[in-house]
């Protein structure tokens, strides 16, 4: 009861700040802003409809990059920064790596010089879509210096934008009560509750804000979450190396030059670690050459955990959605899956089938339409391949990592006992094709096809079996014969011999 009253109040509280604020002709942010990473191209109209349909008119655009380093920091305008590429209301944020507590404690007024000196080009001659400032870096314990650059900013602001600033950590009670004077200079705070962002540490750092801690600031509190993921490239002896975003994690668990393992994520619940470690020189999507005994490890977030996540800041004014771009499809995590979680959509991969020609026989294709993604596993991700009337003469996996031929009551068995074929995917990604090599059968026989997924957060998803078409056979010949008699080729020519290993 008294959790509700402590929000009721803040909720009013938050009301009549915002009727300050448009009395001053402010603009807050909607209800679903996107903080982007880096300045990216003009968005497409296409592009600009879908971020309309989802409510998302708000943009946090870095526009100033800071650095603490002990208790000095240095600021410098982010090229490219433009506001009338996006489609809304435009907040120039400065971006900080570093602790940037020792600064301002030893000399606020030094770093409120420093910044408005790389921010105040930007004020000359603003953009019409500009709406304010948001001042994002890592700060806790020296809330009477932030208070002070943020009031130094205010007085030279344009009196129509907002100003506002980010919390990445719970606050103590004692911090709590210290953070009262920034809260006075902002006209929004930007709690980030989830995922991870960039920083020195090539890790970035955890964002574990509580909207609970700044409930009674007298301020309206929107809920940041960062859902993407990278990877840190990692050579015995030598400083951490390249980042990689995760949607290198689908191409990395088909590549037999790399093995994977899982990091120990006990201490991070909502976070699973990969790693994957080269077994030779490698070239990762032909740019960046992996060297042999280097690791790329990799700290997923759960999209199951950022929808809990999201439901519990039902309350706060917005939320607001940390992305790398807006275009490209770099990351597992993207413009369309934050569609479809917004939407209602289903949030589970669903695999189609379908059967093509080879010269020598029929290729069976999986396609995820989806714009979520399996857990990495070797045993719990499976295509099941069942024939009836024909035997497999011979099957290569193709893009697969491996088969097993199982019996009527799913036990290990020789080919020739063998009814249905288990393709074993280590992970299937958003929009990931996946196909067969060549399959060869004794005759005309009917092809079925199945799935069992588990996804990152441990739940299973079965698609149900079903027949996929048959495409016409050339020359008239029947399919079985197609298949007997054609020459072998495909993705990947090597036999691979039936391993009798347990499977789940």
């Amino acid at each position: 009861m008294t959790r509700k009253l402590l929000l009721a109040a803040c909720l009013a509280a938050s009301i009549a700040a915002c009727r300050g604020r448009r009395d001053l002709g402010r603009r807050l942010p909607g209800a679903i802003a996107i903080e982007l990473g880096a300045p990216g191209p003009p968005v497409e109209r296409a592009l600009a409809a879908r971020l309309s349909a989802i409510g998302a008119d708000s943009f946090f655009l870095p526009a100033v990059a800071g650095r603490a380093v002990g208790d000095s920091a240095a600021f410098e305008p982010v090229a490219g920064a433009d506001p009338s590429a996006l489609p809304g209301a435009v907040y120039l944020e400065v971006i900080g790596t570093g602790n940037f507590d020792p600064p301002l404690e030893r000399d606020p007024k030094r770093v409120a010089a420093a910044l408005w000196k790389a921010l105040e080009p930007s004020t000359r001659h603003p953009s019409p879509r500009i709406a304010g400032v948001h001042v994002a870096w890592r700060v806790r314990d020296s809330a009477d210096g932030h208070a002070a650059v943020l009031e130094a900013l205010r007085r030279r602001l344009p009196a129509r934008w907002t100003l506002s600033a980010s919390v990445d950590t719970r606050l103590s009670e004692e911090a709590r009560k210290r953070w009262r004077s920034i809260a006075r200079k902002t006209d929004f705070l930007v709690a980030n509750v989830f995922g991870r962002r960039p920083d020195v540490d090539p890790d970035g750092i955890r964002l574990q804000a509580s909207l609970e801690d700044l409930a009674d600031l007298e301020v309206p509190v929107y809920a940041g979450a960062a859902p993407q993921g990278w990877g840190v490239v990692r050579t015995p002896g030598a400083p951490p190396g390249a980042v990689i975003p995760d949607g290198a994690v689908s191409e990395l668990s088909r590549d037999r030059r790399f093995d994977f393992s899982f990091g120990d994520v006990l201490s991070d619940p909502d976070e699973d670690v990969y790693v994957f470690s080269a077994r030779t020189e490698s070239r990762l999507a032909g740019e960046r050459t992996i060297a042999a005994g280097s690791t790329v490890a990799f700290r997923e977030r759960r999209v199951s955990d950022l929808v809990r996540a999201l439901a519990d800041a039902k309350a706060a004014p917005g939320k607001v959605i940390r992305l790398d771009a807006l275009a490209g499809e770099d990351h597992l995590f993207r413009v369309k899956t934050l569609e479809d979680l917004l939407l209602g959509r289903d949030l589970r991969p669903a695999l189609s089938f379908s059967l093509r020609r080879d010269g020598s026989g029929l290729v069976l294709v999986a396609f995820n339409a989806t714009s979520t993604w399996s857990s990495l596993s070797r045993l719990n991700n499976w295509v099941d391949l069942r024939v009836d009337g024909a035997r497999v003469l011979d099957l290569r996996p193709g893009q697969y990592d491996r088969f097993l031929f199982l019996d009527e009551r799913g036990r290990p068995v020789t080919p020739a006992r063998g009814r249905t074929v288990r393709l074993f995917q280590n992970f299937v990604g958003p929009g990931d094709t996946v196909a067969t090599g060549p399959i060869r059968l004794s005759g005309a026989g009917a092809v079925f096809a199945s799935a069992h997924l588990t996804l990152p957060d441990g739940k299973v998803v079965a698609v149900p079996e079903s027949r996929p078409a048959l495409p016409a056979a050339a020359g008239g010949a029947s399919a079985g014969e197609q298949s007997a008699n054609g020459v072998e080729s495909g993705a990947r020519r090597e036999r691979q011999p039936v391993k009798r290993e347990p499977h789940r």
